[in-house]
């Protein structure tokens, strides 16, 4: 019979290291889970936001964003209208903006951007001008005429003065000093339709009136809108993909939780989560009838 010698027992040890690297795994995988919670709800906030924006939008501008079809074509015409008058201008006023440019600079890069330049700037003035004097005519309307709403009834005919003007000057300059009488009736009859054409295409701009002003309302709620739900339906991607992530980080702690209970013996129970993660798991895993479709992402606008 043999009597016992003491010997080291390293099981205990390598025990509690693998229980210490099973309860890492553990609190990692819950960390995971509620940065995805709360990646989620970041989310879903924003996007609330998004849709109370979108809502007011619509609230606000409904009378516009639900115009009948042939108003909807008024407003189109409308906003074409500018893109027209500039490219006229560029073959009526060319020859004068090449001269006035001319007189001030001898850069020929200078000359080119300056007639680039000066026919948009004018149609913006005159945008400018038109939105004003809608606006001073609703002013006028509610709380009575005033000095002001004279002044931007004026300006329209300071604009559209000097442009046929300058046609005049442009065809007069550019015929021959010598004219028979069929050539002079001729230019008289041009340089006639010219300044009509030039008259009625800037008063289109310039007295376009509220159908103007409810045109570019029109094309900036409508640019807004589909900015927002844009920014709403990249929202709505990145938070499906973070539920699903998140769906696979607690799948992934449940299973490391269960396999240490199983290897150990212990009542571990999952988590710790914050309210959020709690919140939001059991929407996913909870009740079925609550799920991602949650996420505000249906527009009720056209």
């Amino acid at each position: 019979m043999s009597a016992m010698f003491p010997t080291v027992d390293l099981s205990a040890g390598l025990d509690r290291v693998r229980r210490q690297a099973s309860l890492d795994r553990i609190a990692q995988s819950a960390a995971s889970v509620c940065a995805f919670a709360h990646e989620a709800g970041i989310l879903r906030h924003r996007a609330a936001e998004i849709v109370a924006e979108i809502n007011a939008v619509i609230e606000r501008d409904a009378e516009l964003l639900y115009a009948p079809a042939r108003r909807v074509a008024a407003y189109a015409l409308m906003c074409i209208a500018p893109f027209a008058v500039c490219f006229v201008d560029y073959i009526l006023l060319g020859s004068v903006l090449e001269y006035f440019a001319l007189r001030v600079y001898s850069d020929p890069a200078m000359v080119t951007v300056t007639r680039a330049i000066i026919p948009p700037a004018i149609v913006a003035i005159e945008m400018f001008i038109a939105a004003q004097r809608a606006f001073a005519q609703e002013q006028a309307f509610e709380f009575g005429p005033s000095r002001s709403r004279w002044i931007w009834h004026i300006f329209p005919l300071l604009m559209i003065i000097p442009l046929p003007t300058l046609v005049v000057a442009t065809n007069i300059a550019a015929a021959p000093a010598a004219r028979t009488g069929v050539f002079q009736t001729i230019l008289v009859m041009e340089i006639v339709g010219l300044v009509c054409l030039s008259v009625v295409m800037h008063g289109v701009i310039l007295y376009g009136g509220k159908l103007a002003s409810d045109a570019r309302g029109y094309l900036f709620s409508k640019f807004r809108l589909r900015r927002t739900k844009r920014t709403l339906k990249r929202w709505h991607s990145r938070f499906e993909a973070v539920i699903r992530d998140l769906a696979n980080a607690f799948s992934r702690h449940v299973r490391l939780v269960d396999d240490h209970n199983q290897q150990f013996g212990s009542h571990l129970a999952q988590g710790p989560f914050d309210l959020i993660s709690q919140e939001l798991l059991a929407e996913i895993f909870g009740d079925p009838d609550r799920t991602v479709v949650e996420f505000p992402s249906r527009i009720d606008a056209a």
